[in-house]
């Protein structure tokens, strides 16, 4: 009898050491987004372009109980509601595949639509390290893929997120004077950019050296590049440009949707998500210690390292 409660007490021991610690037991809301970013478009036509486009392709696939939608300036939002105790990841599969089978009714110029399935762990991050300092968005950027690299190599972590990155564009200043006297319209520019501007799949070719994918990938490289992209040829044989219409062009970011800050100090930041087996409190250890050995190296670039 003695025996037997030593044992129990050593397996109820070891089952305890090897039992996942979570700060927020993981709940499976039976919800999912489709967030997809169209670039300088209107609420209207981001409505009219991706939202319905993507509302009216969801109406055949089943278990879903109900579809709220969206429409901002530059983004399409799409919750989707599974019915309840129904087979959820199969929910998530089936939405991600026949929207991704949509992706060639959009506008060329949307991105790729995001998927996020909602449940605890993507709410509330097992902890977040926060760069920060007087810098640009860039190079804080640059320090959050840096210190990214060994935090996503610990034990237990399913993914880090970075929040707070800009994203880089180049911006074109288009003459409207210039237009006027080459007859042109905006719509007319900005359809040279978007047929110049494109990177496609061109099928496979078979060879005795094997089997190859073909691609026709014309995007644009440089400046240089882009201000000669041509918009029309006039009759008497010329070729109008991208440069003959501009005042010059620049690099800069898009407009964000998110800023983040900590102690008044612009900021990007980095969460870390734990797998279904990994332990809170173990991960947040780790992920500690890997800010501890890397903070003196930045904090004499005037360079911050916060956790929360």
């Amino acid at each position: 009898m003695n025996l037997l409660f030593i044992l129990l007490i050593v397996v109820g021991a070891f089952t305890l050491l090897r039992t996942p610690v979570e700060r927020y037991p993981n709940i499976n809301f039976g919800k999912m987004y489709v967030v997809t970013y169209l670039p300088g478009a209107s609420p209207g036509d981001v409505e009219t372009l991706v939202t319905k486009k993507i509302e009216e392709g969801l109406e055949d696939v089943e278990n879903i109980d109900y579809i709220h939608s969206s429409s901002y300036r530059a983004r399409s939002s799409i919750l989707i509601k599974f019915v309840d105790d129904s087979d959820y990841e199969k929910g998530f599969n089936d939405v991600r595949l026949k929207v991704l089978s949509l992706v060639g009714e959009l506008p060329s110029s949307a991105e790729a639509p995001a998927f996020n399935f909602l449940d605890v762990n993507d709410w509330f991050p097992t902890i977040s390290v926060n760069i920060a300092g007087v810098h640009s968005n860039t190079t804080l950027a640059k320090v959050a893929e840096e210190l990214k690299i060994p935090l996503a190599q610990l034990a237990g972590v399913k993914e880090v997120r970075k929040k707070g990155d800009f994203t880089r564009e180049f911006h074109l200043i288009v003459s409207p004077e210039r237009l006027r006297e080459m007859g042109l319209t905006f719509s007319e520019v900005s359809g040279a950019l978007r047929s110049a501007n494109i990177g496609v799949p061109a099928g496979h070719i078979r060879t005795e050296q094997g089997e190859f994918i073909a691609r026709v990938d014309e995007r644009i490289s440089g400046r240089a590049e882009l201000f000669d992209r041509v918009i029309r040829k006039d009759g008497d044989g010329s070729w109008l440009r991208i440069g003959d219409v501009v005042d010059g062009g620049y690099f800069s970011y898009r407009d964000p949707f998110v800023m983040t800050s900590v102690n008044g100090l612009d900021c990007v930041t980095l969460q870390v998500l734990k797998s279904a087996e990994g332990n809170a409190l173990s991960l947040t250890r780790q992920v500690r210690q890997v800010v501890d050995e890397m903070r003196p190296l930045y904090e004499k670039h005037g360079i911050t390292l916060t956790v929360t």
